[in-house]
């Protein structure tokens, strides 16, 4: 993985979680038909690399997403660990874009019923479960718009003999 990638991985999350905690409340008043942006970063990096190389972004985006709220850590880590699994074995069966899109609303509903774990309100789910449908669907559009974006930067073949 070269250190332009991870820069720019660095700096997209980093922009996810700004826009998560600013732009994403003030769009959007009900909070669970938001998209969960850096679910969605998560998802189009892991659609786009090697399995084992879709896990290097869930740590410190968790340490991210945990040093501005009051969640330990550790449930971001448990809410982001199945994104880059989801996003990774997609992408085993289907393209890039798709399997982005696909991760993300997949890791989006992952992500939001541990949150809601953490926080003991499992309820809130069944009762808002048309709203949290919606904001998979929005984390989805904007996984494949985050994996148009990563598209110069997936890794390449390299080799005398590449097609």
């Amino acid at each position: 993985m070269s250190v332009r990638s991870v820069v720019v991985l660095g700096l997209v999350l980093a922009a996810a979680v700004v826009a998560q905690l600013g732009i994403v409340p003030a769009l959007f008043l009900d909070r669970l038909g938001a998209p969960v942006l850096p679910v969605a970063v998560l998802a189009a990096w892991s659609a786009s690399r090697r399995p084992e190389a879709a896990w290097i972004a869930a740590v410190p985006l968790a340490l991210m997403l945990a040093s501005v709220s009051e969640v330990r850590a550790g449930w971001f880590v448990l809410a982001l660990a199945p994104t880059p699994l989801l996003a990774t074995s997609i992408h085993a069966r289907v393209p890039a874009l798709p399997a982005a899109a696909l991760g993300a609303a997949a890791g989006a509903s992952v992500y939001v019923a541990t949150l809601a774990l953490a926080a003991n309100r499992l309820p809130l789910l069944t009762s808002a479960f048309e709203a949290t449908m919606r904001g998979a669907l929005l984390t989805a559009l904007a996984g494949l718009a985050v994996a148009v974006l990563f598209l110069p930067f997936r890794p390449r073949e390299t080799g005398l003999f590449r097609s």
